[in-house]
């Protein structure tokens, strides 16, 4: 981490996040899950509108869930995730915490999936971190990109196979998902409180 207290930052990126020999294992069983079509919140409910997000979701939240399957992959990536959470703390000397991981959704956005520029905290949702996990990276689109407030600053990072990028949740980080032009999209978000 730089020494000087730009956005920028508590932007952080890791690689390998998952051991080769599960990543595989993964990356196939996302691809079967039985998606939805990913909602947004707007007005105290959860809504679908494709012009503002254009993706699907499978939920693995559930602690309740009937298959054996998500709930295996649910604790894998919660146990995971989590120590990727404590070292982003660490990293940039975070006294807030400890974070613990609350929500996990894997996404899948096909042809123009998309998500404007979006915050993940607010007042029916009370997230801390936010983190994407991106599951491959042979498709065309699907940057994510972060706008700063009050500026013309855009960071733009390229998903890179089995790495994710982790930052505050807050009004400051507004972000968003460029449109996919060729291939699928897959990517895990995870939010701790």
């Amino acid at each position: 981490m730089k020494e000087n207290n730009s956005l920028e930052n508590y932007i952080v990126k890791f690689e390998n996040v998952i051991p080769e020999t599960i990543y595989p294992n993964f990356f196939r069983v996302c691809k079967n899950f039985d998606y939805d079509k990913a909602k947004i919140y707007g007005d105290n409910k959860k809504e679908t509108d494709e012009t503002v997000r254009k993706a699907l979701a499978y939920s693995l939240s559930d602690i309740n869930a009937k298959s054996l399957t998500d709930i295996h992959w649910r604790n894998f990536l919660s146990f995971t995730f989590q120590n990727f959470v404590n070292d982003y703390q660490n990293l940039v000397r975070s006294g807030d915490g400890p974070f613990k991981i609350n929500d996990i959704q894997v996404l899948k956005y096909v042809n123009m999936g998309h998500y404007k520029f979006h915050t993940d905290d607010g007042p029916q949702l009370h997230r801390r971190i936010s983190c994407i996990y991106f599951i491959n990276d042979n498709y065309e689109g699907g940057d994510l990109e972060f706008g700063f407030l009050h500026t013309e600053k855009k960071l733009i990072i390229k998903p890179k196979k089995n790495s994710m990028v982790i930052w505050p949740s807050n009004w400051m980080y507004p972000h968003s998902v460029r449109p996919v032009t060729k291939g699928e999209r897959y990517s895990v978000v995870a939010w701790a409180l």
